[in-house]
């Protein structure tokens, strides 16, 4: 049978941890703000940013990460492990992410959509010797509800994402396994048990057949 698998792109495929920090840094000196901390990684920016200016200040920082500072995202740790196993295992992936076409409070009016799949091009998504994905495979979706309706749509056995927002929805498919990717100590208990690394993901997507692999 074939796998049908389906990951989420920001926070999960791609790692902004470094971009929301330079993002914090760069607009807190534009706006002659002086943090009385650095944070590392989203959600430390994001209690620092609110902390320090409010939530406008977080939401002019997230639409400029996704947007120009994406470009110095890296992809999450053992996410090309998990891609290469996939394709070995010949299942089918789809890329199914909530993104508005712009981000809230940029100036420059960067495509967020064009940027993350020029993103996806750079990291070799699309090429036949790298992680061999169609752009068919795809899917921006400007609404939760219309990212679930999407999820719904394609019929899958697993969706990957790190927000329990997603795969807690009543509207979730039932027959769809929902991996909830969430790399970073929790500080407080979720009724979800998450998986804390791609490896992980992977050997619970392909468990069967990376126990019978000879190697």
């Amino acid at each position: 049978m074939t796998l049908r698998i389906g990951l989420d792109f920001d926070n999960t495929l791609i790692d902004y941890s470094d971009v929301f920090a330079k993002v914090f840094v760069t607009e807190s000196a534009r706006r002659d703000i002086t943090p009385s901390e650095l944070p590392t990684g989203k959600q430390a920016v994001k209690q620092a940013a609110i902390k320090l200016a409010g939530e406008t200040f977080w939401m002019s920082i997230q639409g400029l990460a996704y947007g120009r500072g994406i470009i110095d995202g890296k992809l999450s740790s053992g996410v090309a492990d998990f891609l290469h196993t996939a394709r070995t295992e010949r299942a089918e992936i789809y890329i199914v992410s909530h993104k508005t076409e712009y981000g809230h409070f940029d100036n420059s009016k960067t495509n967020l959509r064009t940027a993350a799949r020029d993103w996806m091009e750079a990291q070799g998504f699309f090429d036949p010797d790298g992680f061999d994905l169609h752009p068919s495979q795809l899917f921006f979706e400007g609404t939760l509800s219309k990212k679930i309706n999407r999820i719904s749509a394609l019929n899958l056995d697993y969706f990957i994402d790190d927000l329990t927002k997603v795969l807690r929805s009543p509207d979730f498919p039932k027959y769809t396994r929902g991996i909830w990717f969430q790399p970073q100590p929790l500080a407080h208990k979720n009724s979800k048990t998450p998986c804390y690394d791609w490896y992980s993901i992977r050997d619970l997507v392909f468990s069967n057949a990376l126990a019978s692999d000879p190697n």
